[in-house]
């Protein structure tokens, strides 16, 4: 493993820049790091975090431990030879001498919706600057108003069906209602043979 691209062990005033050194150390190894374990401890009111790398669940245990103090984020170096190596092969991305400044660190959540939201307003905006220019909210409010012109074509209005008896074979009423001749009669062949 190469020296230069394990983080050494110093202090930082932010978590930001503490991560950006990271991914600094991680871009000229080859590597990603992950938040594989963080604790809050409540009595003391500070952070301990575990940066791993990408791989380790493919067995890679290459790591740091990260705490917060009261001067800062401190990295602390695991002790054991295999928390220094990788398991499996790296591309070295970096050359040491580029400065952290340099690395493209991707964006918050944040401001990734507030770009594309100025994004959206720049559209907006370019959009009412050509209906300025070419006249075109003109065009379309006389277009309105050549639709509100026209006289509404006359509704079809759907005649509504007369329900049909199913005793009396009659329009007008169901089987059963009291305006059907044939409700008090029995519809059972010895009935109708008895009439």
């Amino acid at each position: 493993m190469d020296s230069t691209s394990f983080p050494p062990e110093q202090i930082y005033r932010s978590r930001d820049n503490l991560e950006l050194d990271l991914d600094y150390y991680a871009a000229i190894g080859g590597y990603k790091w992950i938040i594989r374990r963080s604790n809050y401890i409540e009595h003391a009111a500070r952070w301990k975090i575990l940066y791993s790398c990408n791989q380790f669940r493919k067995g890679c245990q290459f790591s740091i431990n990260v705490a917060e103090t009261r001067s800062g984020w401190v990295i602390r170096h695991r002790t054991e030879a295999r928390f220094y190596t990788h398991n499996h092969p790296t591309e070295p991305g970096l050359q040491p001498s580029q400065p952290p400044s340099q690395l493209q660190r991707s964006p918050s959540p944040v401001q990734s919706k507030l770009r594309q939201w100025e994004k959206q307003l720049e559209i907006l905006e370019g959009l009412q600057q050509l209906l300025e220019e070419e006249d075109l909210e003109g065009e379309l409010e006389r277009q309105l108003e050549r639709e509100l012109e026209r006289e509404p074509e006359p509704e079809r209005q759907l005649e509504k069906q007369l329900p049909t008896c199913s005793k009396c074979h009659l329009e007008g009423h169901r089987r059963g209602a009291k305006k059907c001749t044939l409700r008090d009669r029995s519809s059972s062949p010895i009935a109708i043979a008895g009439s």
